[in-house]
């Protein structure tokens, strides 16, 4: 019933609508006809035969419309997580970004808006915002005929998207607010798979020439207070990483001619962590009146962007000192020592930003975080391991306490590589045709996948899941282009694929790692954070001067109530 999808499967449409016209004609004659046994068995042609009729030629509809999503699927994998209703809605609404908005969460991680640029045929050009991801609590208001949500505004006088007019999108805005602006623009104006497969490419584009851009500034000295205002959070954040690689590994070679080196790259990083909070202090700014006028709510809104920016380096900045200075103490002499090695480096060339932890590398994957993106330094401690399966393309299964820790650990390390990473809660009622599906997404995109709970499946369904992944992963240790998988689906494969699964640990008792996935996931399980470095981090980041202070004495109070509380009391 949907025109695009007519206008794509014209044989299955008229094969439906004769289906359609026969299944109506055969209910309202059973509705005038009283009598239960004529009708039945009245008419030239038994009912048993005309609805068995009706059922093959369903199931052929059926099996046509499949293989119509399948190949929109393998122009843009991402459509791969969404169900066929969703993407029948998708693919129907292509020329209205509102109707699919809440459906692209799902396959842009943090993407809130999209920047478009109307061109008519007089050849005035009209920019908007339009909203693409809302959650399900936000509700629309109108008033003096601006539509808003939130922060996003949809201007209901801005042109409509017609026949005349030209759309393109000119950058996308995170949930934060902050804003990307592409190298070039995207044109909406072909089918909803190529113009998102386009957006994707361009945003991927855009963080890759931003990245040379702030290695280049950073280069010539450019200021901290310039490059956090000039570039997005998250090449910030990753300009930031490959400098202080730079500087440590420049200090500690030139440390054998001159044995303050280290040092003074410890204290320059200490200066730079000292001086951080005050740049939060300055720019954070509060309404002094309760009417908020729109100049007001635009620099507030900008105000809260720069916070983050501010925050997410400060957390990063006092990894680094820290690490730093433990360089100092422990008198690293060369590059090729473990301790500099364990720790998670950034370097750029011509082929792009890649994270190299000990001598296993990952390639940057240039996903939009917006200003979601933290390098949470408690755990550097796996960073090694789950590198290394990685590189060795095996599975990750990760055991803990909480369920929050295991996750955020697998999201953490996405968030460092800038990949694309699905989280999949498992449950009784999870089919292997969707598991496959998903597999079959994020091994011809190379994104990673997260299976969590996955004890909850069925023996069936938990056998298919494992097979499936035995096939991709060998294949992709053999250096494999392509597979089949258990229903004989052949799949192209990408050698950035990742796939975690986790599991429960606590006092009482351990989930044992199904035997069907023992020999191709690597168990690991979640060390203690570094409580001493994220209190102090925070205190830093509040704008307290004497964060070692506090810390000391926050960290007495958890001591004494450790005491005061049972093991399972302190674990919730």
């Amino acid at each position: 019933s949907l025109p695009a999808t007519r206008h794509q499967l014209p044989h299955e449409t008229k094969r439906f609508h004769v289906i359609d016209k026969t299944w109506s004609k055969l209910m309202k004659r059973s509705f005038e006809t009283k009598n239960l046994i004529q009708c039945c068995h009245g008419g030239d042609t038994p009912k048993g035969t005309i609805l068995s009729h009706l059922s093959d030629q369903l199931d052929y509809c059926q099996r046509s419309l499949g293989d119509y999503l399948n190949d929109k699927r393998k122009l843009f994998p991402r459509f791969y997580y969404i169900s066929d209703s969703m993407l029948l809605a998708v693919l129907s609404s292509y020329h209205n970004i509102e109707d699919i908005s809440p459906y692209i969460r799902a396959m842009f991680k943090n993407t809130h808006s999209v920047v478009l640029s109307y061109s008519a045929d007089s050849g005035q050009d009209e920019q908007c915002q339009t909203h693409l991801v809302a959650n399900s609590s936000q509700t629309l208001t109108v008033t003096d005929g601006m539509t808003s949500v939130d922060d996003v505004t949809l201007y209901s006088d801005a042109p409509a998207w017609t026949g005349g007019t030209t759309v393109t999108a000119i950058g996308i805005s995170s949930v934060e607010g902050e804003v990307l602006n592409f190298n070039r623009e995207v044109s909406l104006t072909e089918g909803v798979e190529v113009w998102l497969n386009g957006l994707l490419t361009v945003t991927q584009e855009t963080l890759t020439d931003r990245i040379y851009e702030i290695d280049r500034d950073m280069k010539k000295g450019i200021s901290v207070e310039d490059y956090v205002h000039t570039y997005p959070c998250q090449v910030v954040l990753l300009g930031f990483c490959i400098q202080w690689t730079r500087d440590c590994e420049t200090a500690i070679l030139d440390n054998k001619t001159d044995r303050r080196a280290v040092l003074n790259v410890a204290k320059k990083y200490s200066s730079f962590v000292n001086k951080m909070p005050a740049f939060i202090s300055r720019i954070y700014q509060k309404p002094k009146t309760l009417e908020v006028k729109p100049d007001e709510a635009k620099m507030m809104k900008d105000n809260r962007v720069a916070v983050a920016k501010w925050e997410n380096l400060l957390s990063l900045a006092i990894n680094a000192r820290e690490v730093t200075e433990d360089f100092q103490r422990k008198k690293i002499k060369e590059i090729t020592d473990f301790e500099w090695l364990k720790n998670p480096r950034y370097y750029l060339d011509d082929n792009g930003a890649k994270l190299v932890v000990s001598e296993y590398s990952v390639n940057y994957g240039c996903e939009y975080f917006g200003c979601n993106q933290t390098l949470n330094p408690q755990r550097d401690k796996n960073t090694l391991v789950l590198v290394k399966a990685i590189n060795q393309c095996t599975g990750v299964a990760i055991s803990g306490e909480s369920p929050v820790s295991r996750e955020e650990t697998v999201r953490n390390l996405a968030s460092m590589c800038g990949r694309f990473l699905l989280t999949l809660h498992c449950s009784s009622q999870t089919t292997s045709e969707s598991l496959i599906k998903v597999l079959t997404g994020l091994s011809e995109e190379g994104s990673w996948g997260c299976f969590s709970h996955v004890l909850r499946l069925s023996e069936e369904t938990l056998q298919v899941l494992a097979q499936c992944i035995h096939i991709i992963l060998g294949n992709l240790q053999q250096k494999n282009e392509e597979c089949s998988l258990v229903n004989g689906q052949v799949v192209s494969l990408n050698s950035n694929f990742a796939v975690f699964t986790t599991k429960t640990t606590n006092f009482y008792r351990t989930e044992p790692l199904p035997d069907c996935l023992k020999g191709m996931f690597r168990l690991i399980s979640i060390s203690n954070p570094n409580i001493n470095l994220i209190i102090k981090t925070l205190m830093t980041i509040l704008g307290f001067k004497s964060g070692k202070i506090l810390m000391d004495r926050l960290l007495m109070v958890k001591k004494l109530t450790a005491l005061q509380l049972k093991p399972k009391d302190l674990s919730t």
